[in-house]
């Protein structure tokens, strides 16, 4: 309509700018959930319903709480039903449609319950790292000039379900380079998907000068990949090659179909399995400790059938990627090309990450969990 005001490469620039958001609001369908597999079929009987003995009264409350300070209108964008397919349309990119409440709209008396909500399920160092990449965010913002699409505050919350002890609930927290996603079902509280990710890793100036995240992460796997010797390493690289993104299982691929690959935890010494370990809970230990000790428990049960993938050289300032894979665990690792800030298109950097944690076999939201609730209740109802 305006093509008159506009010529050339201008014209081509408005058109690209008026495409672009719909590239990102439109939302694509989702399929029915399956989860993440290795060959398309879900492994059956990986998840018990059981009594892990969490207490869950602090959590209860700080979802209510944070439920209570919001004004009727507010609520009624940010509380969903637990079946929602709302919970599972959540994304990283930063400029996408979000769900719930952001941080910006809140009141300081909103935000203190929403910080709270988090602390009732983050660890101290959990806590740190999450509002550490939402601090890198706000640099980003003051980086690139784009308060629109950057900002310290633009960080949603969604409630689904009813927070209280037994039933089934839970709730999201979604921005730019962080999406944590928490289910409840009875006592077990399952943390996955989870993404953390941030370009830069590190604040290069300003008042937030020298926050890093990330690191342990980075470093434990490091150590990892140096500790095996020529015949495992050829075992678990799949490539020295590293490309600018290798990430299989991000937003919308709740039912990725990811082969294990790389080296069994089998194939490594007993000192080897707990560098391993020290990889999967530098992830792990994002969460408050009791709900770490039971995520680690499952892991370890399936220890054997864990492996471990890497991509890139192993040089200290090597850009690389990793998996770490099992019936119940799924981790990517990845150092990807500059996105926000300048860099070549197409070098990885060390100091652009992407992480995603998910629970593969039906489990991611807690989903095998809940239909198991689901039809347990049902069952009882027609006893009665």
């Amino acid at each position: 309509m305006r093509s008159h005001l506009v010529g050339g490469a201008a014209a081509t620039g408005l058109i690209l700018a008026l495409a672009q958001p719909s590239v990102f609001s439109a939302e694509p369908t989702l399929e029915p959930f399956k989860g993440v597999t290795t060959n398309g079929v879900v492994q059956k009987g990986l998840f018990p319903r059981a009594t892990t003995g969490i207490a869950q009264q602090q959590m209860v409350e700080a979802a209510q709480a944070f439920l209570a300070s919001l004004t009727p209108e507010q609520r009624a964008n940010t509380q969903f039903p637990i079946n929602s397919d709302i919970k599972r349309r959540w994304t990283n990119v930063a400029s996408a449609k979000r769900f719930g409440i952001s941080y910006a709209e809140m009141t300081p008396a909103q935000r203190q319950k929403a910080d709270a909500l988090l602390q009732a399920f983050l660890s101290v160092e959990g806590y740190r790292q999450s509002k550490d990449i939402m601090r890198i965010n706000g640099y980003l913002a003051a980086a690139t000039g784009n308060h629109e699409r950057y900002g310290e505050e633009l960080f949603w919350i969604s409630l689904y379900g009813d927070p209280s002890a037994g039933k089934p609930w839970g709730w999201r927290l979604e921005g730019h380079h962080l999406v944590l996603a928490v289910n409840i079902v009875g006592d077990q509280v399952v943390l996955t998907p989870t993404f953390m990710g941030a370009e830069p890793t590190r604040i290069p100036t300003g008042v937030h000068q020298g926050v890093a995240v990330m690191q342990t992460q980075e470093t434990t796997a490091r150590t990892l990949i140096n500790s095996l010797n020529a015949k495992q390493q050829s075992s678990a690289r799949l490539s020295s090659a590293k490309a600018g993104s290798q990430m299989l299982s991000e937003a919308y691929k709740d039912n990725a179909v990811i082969p294990q690959a790389g080296i069994s935890a089998r194939e490594l010494s007993k000192h080897q399995q707990q560098l391993l370990m020290a990889v999967i809970t530098s992830f792990a230990n994002q969460y408050r400790e009791e709900l770490s000790t039971e995520r680690l428990k499952e892991v370890r049960a399936h220890l054997n059938d864990t492996t471990f993938a890497w991509i890139g050289s192993n040089g200290i300032d090597a850009p690389m990627y990793y998996r770490i894979q099992s019936p119940v665990l799924l981790i990517e690792f990845d150092q990807q090309r500059a996105v926000s800030l300048p860099g070549d298109p197409n070098t990885p950097l060390r100091s652009h990450v992407h992480t995603m944690v998910r629970t593969p076999n039906g489990n991611d939201y807690g989903e095998n969990l809940l239909q198991q609730h689901l039809q347990q209740d049902h069952n009882h109802s027609h006893q009665h």
